[in-house]
């Protein structure tokens, strides 16, 4: 594949969240667009204080974080591209902060990944932003009940993605309005290493999800959403 001179710039959360789920999510997009030929880079850029696993709580702290985003990047090829900014303390680490700005003005796109980052003014200097929707139905509702942060969230990208295939059909019930939705899917890069088998005994994960007889509409009071979902998590 052909290289691209242009920067991508991934927007991500794996600091925020340094959990398997939210890492391979970010490193399929990083290790796809890479193959694609572009010159990617990753960026953490939430403002958002990050979960400490050792403590299992929230911290102001970052350091967990940055080693934890670091470590990725070094395992998939990008140890000197990625940044971390601590909003909370002025700080950058990873790239500089000179860096992190003019890569934010020259960028072909920015690809906001889940939607956990809520777009600032560097942020729209000059490249596309694109916003990837990974929790479907979230903002499509918020919009038909009126919510004044998700329209000023959703106005401020050039581009909307959704992994709501069925969004808009016949038979969906989610309402659209405002908003002109493109479908993908997440991405899958093949050719990863397999991990060396373990006898230690893995936890599991689990979920449960309870859904009424009654079909979805933003006044039904019935749609809860997880504390823990980005989209969600952006407005906390």
């Amino acid at each position: 594949m052909p290289r691209r001179p242009e920067p991508l710039l991934v927007l991500g959360i794996l600091g925020q969240y340094p959990m398997a789920g939210v890492s391979w999510q970010a490193i399929h997009y990083l290790r796809g667009f890479d193959q694609l030929g572009w010159d990617v880079w990753y960026v953490e850029d939430s403002g958002a204080p990050p979960y400490d696993p050792r403590l299992g709580t929230t911290t102001e702290d970052c350091a967990h974080a940055v080693r934890y985003v670091a470590d990725a990047m070094r395992r998939i090829g990008l140890a000197d591209r990625w940044a971390y900014v601590d909003l909370m303390h002025g700080e950058t680490h990873g790239l500089s902060r000179a860096r992190l700005d003019a890569l934010y003005r020259d960028a072909a796109a920015i690809v906001n990944l889940c939607g956990a980052t809520a777009p600032r003014e560097e942020h729209r200097r000059g490249p596309k932003l694109l916003y990837i929707e990974t929790d479907p139905v979230y903002e499509q509702l918020r919009i038909a009940a009126g919510e004044e942060s998700s329209l000023a969230f959703l106005t401020s990208h050039d581009v909307l993605f959704t992994y709501g295939e069925n969004l808009g059909a016949p038979d969906c019930p989610v309402p659209l309005e405002r908003f002109a939705w493109r479908t993908t899917r997440p991405p899958v890069v093949p050719g990863w290493p397999r991990a060396r088998p373990s006898s230690r005994r893995c936890p599991a994960a689990a979920g449960a999800v309870r859904c009424p007889a009654a079909p979805p509409t933003p006044s039904a009071g019935w749609i809860a959403w997880s504390a823990g979902s980005p989209a969600a998590s952006r407005r906390m």
